[in-house]
């Protein structure tokens, strides 16, 4: 299963290497996990992540203030994984009525934001979106008006992009009961790495 899992990897991997949308200093990571539960059962975990190493963010990955996950060759390259391991893989979990906790995460450097950064109200206005910043819960709004003035709202819209990919593009969710949460983290560094 994994073995599989990580050709559907370096396959998107490739191919986009192929394209020059992506570089060799962007590394996808895909893994899978059993998790036993109280019933003698198991929660089967599956992580998609890419890193992005130092000076190389700006071709590779979000460029400074851009939020739209479609615009990032790692990004991309990530959830075309997510799409095809969803569709072949991992579709026998997608039963209908089955059960499944999306986790998203969206990240960023400290860079201070000086003023704000349009936004354009591409996934609607947020207000109050239940959020763990950096482990701690908390809300975040984001509208069209307010625009982005920290990094921790920069850090949302990426993975709200994220999640629109993923509703807009893996069928095979829609007939699961879905609990989705935001994760934010925002590093203590400036710099592309982070």
């Amino acid at each position: 299963n994994n073995t599989r899992l990580q050709r559907i990897k370096d396959e998107a991997v490739r191919e986009a290497n192929e394209k020059n949308v992506l570089s060799d200093n962007t590394t996808i990571s895909v893994a899978t996990e059993l998790i036993p539960t109280a019933n003698g059962q198991a929660d089967y975990k599956i992580t998609y992540k890419y890193t992005v190493k130092d000076g190389f963010s700006v071709h590779d990955d979000f460029a400074p203030g851009k939020y739209d996950a479609s615009k990032s060759p790692a990004s991309t390259a990530m959830l075309k994984i997510i799409k095809e391991s969803m569709s072949g893989e991992f579709a026998k979990y997608c039963q209908s009525g089955k059960a499944a906790d999306i986790k998203y995460s969206g990240s960023a450097d400290a860079s201070p934001i000086n003023g704000k950064i349009a936004y354009n109200g591409m996934y609607g206005d947020i207000v109050d979106q239940a959020v763990m910043v950096s482990g701690r819960p908390t809300k975040l709004s984001v509208t069209k008006q307010s625009g982005i003035t920290t990094n921790e709202q920069l850090s949302l819209l990426r993975a709200i992009s994220v999640k629109n990919y993923i509703h807009n593009n893996v069928p095979a969710l829609n007939n699961l009961k879905v609990t989705e949460s935001y994760n934010v983290d925002v590093a203590s560094e400036e710099g592309s790495e982070f």
